[in-house]
This record gives C-alpha cells, structure tokens and sequence, in this order.
C-alpha cells in the first residue's frame, strides 16, 4: 500500500469528522488495511497539516474547497475559532477556544493578511508579529470583521 493511498485515506477519514486520537486513527487505518507505526502515524498528520483540537485531531479542507467554496478557508476559520483579536505594539493577539489555536493559525499562514510576517500559536492563543503597529491594528480589526465579530 503506498504513501499517497495511505494519505489519501487519511484525508477521507478526518474530513468525515475528528479522530479523538492517534490509537483510534490507527486502529482505522488498521481495519482498512493500513498497518502503520506511531511514528509513521504522527509524521503523516504533520505532512498533512493535520491539527489537534479539542474535538480531536482535524485536517483542513482541500485548497479546491476553500477557492471553490462561498467562503474562503480564513474567513471561515475565523468565524469558527476566533473569540477576539487585540493589537499589542506590533503583534496581533488573538484569542480562540482551547485547542482552536492551531487551526486558524494554519489558514492565517497559508493566507496571511498583508503586514504579517509570522505566526505562533498555542493551544488558545496566537501571536501574529507585523511590520508595525498600523499593520496590527488592521490586522486586528480585518479578522474581527471576517469572523463577525466587529468592534466599535
């Protein structure tokens, strides 16, 4: 069975909902023919962008889906996990619900908004550093406004 099956197989699973942990993906895999290590396991959700959320661990949409789709991957990914976005000098704060930090913090870096350039993320927290504070401010408000969660 080859790689890409194996990966193929994966993405099928985790777009059909959140595995609540690696054992249980393997144990899947397993039942579908797929033996494989831990390991293996770990280093294919990383080659895939797989993210571990409180529900489990999750894969992104396919980048046809997000260009496809009536709405993008970031605005989407900000509706969902974003609960607030604060300017700190020149880093963009933004808080989400734990364990939803890294999923957005994979749509940002695969879109970043103009003026950022990097991203750090916890399991609640993301750090987006900026050129300058003007550049975190709208940054700021530019997530707030996807996520409908404009500010006055």
């Amino acid at each position: 069975m080859s790689r890409q099956a194996r990966h193929n197989l994966i993405r099928e699973l985790l777009s059909a909902g959140p595995a609540s942990s690696q054992e249980d993906l393997r144990a899947e895999l397993a039942s579908r023919g797929f033996s494989v290590t831990q390991a293996t396991l770990s280093r294919d959700l990383a080659v895939l962008d797989a993210a571990k959320t409180s529900a489990g661990y999750t894969i992104p949409s396919s980048q046809s889906e997000h260009t496809n789709g009536a709405l993008g991957a970031l605005p989407r990914a900000a509706k969902e996990h974003l609960l607030s976005a604060e300017p700190a000098a020149t880093t963009a704060v933004l808080r989400t619900p734990p364990g939803h930090a890294q999923a957005l913090a994979i749509e940002l870096d695969r879109t970043p908004p103009a003026g950022v350039v990097g991203t750090l993320a916890g399991d609640d927290t993301i750090f987006l550093a900026c050129h300058t504070a003007d550049d975190a401010v709208r940054t700021c408000a530019h997530l707030l406004e996807l996520a409908g969660r404009i500010q006055s």
